[in-house]
């Protein structure tokens, strides 16, 4: 019973505070639980407690943040954390729990071997579209350069059809003139 109400006594006192008011378990590489609060501080070993017992859960960006105020919304929290440790029960695993997150992580790997596979398939069809294009280009500039010889050699042909034409025109009207004198 003195045990329960330590713990009580500990997480009510950093709901006002306490706790709030320390530099905050660190160590990242040195064994700690969090960045920013370090084996020697007062409340090291009490956060410590806490942790072990999923009464107050690690922040994601991995500090204890111990000087930031205390909001009622954890506080809440972490009351009933508390209340439910005493009760012999266990607290549920914080949403951001490490299954979770491996199951996050594994969806996330999935779904980027597909877009790999997506991106190497993009490729192909951008280097496919690059020679069509390169070829139509190829094509565009012999036309062009064609063109020019293509127009006169057309203009030549219907300058002499006219010639033709009108040479017949006026053989026609010659033998038409001869027939009536």
């Amino acid at each position: 019973m003195r045990a329960k109400m330590v713990l009580l006594a500990v997480l009510v006192a950093s709901v006002w505070g306490f706790i709030g008011a320390t530099p905050g378990i660190a160590g990242g590489g040195a064994g700690g639980v969090f960045q920013d609060l370090l084996p020697g501080d007062p409340a090291y070993q009490y956060v410590v407690f806490l942790l072990e017992r999923k009464i107050i859960t690690p922040d994601p960006s991995g500090t204890f943040k111990g000087s930031d105020p205390l909001t009622r919304s954890t506080g809440a929290i972490w009351i009933a954390r508390a209340v439910q440790y005493l009760e012999g029960k266990i607290p549920a695993a914080p949403t951001g729990d490490v299954a979770g997150l491996t199951q996050k992580v594994a969806g996330l790997e999935t779904r980027i071997r597909q877009v790999e596979q997506e991106l190497v398939q993009t490729a192909r069809e951008i280097q496919t579209l690059k020679t069509t294009v390169s070829s139509l280009g190829n094509r565009v500039t012999k036309l062009e350069q064609q063109g020019p010889a293509q127009v006169q050699g057309l203009a030549g042909k219907a300058q002499l059809a006219l010639i033709v034409g009108i040479t017949g025109v006026v053989l026609a009207l010659a033998a038409l003139a001869l027939q009536f004198f």
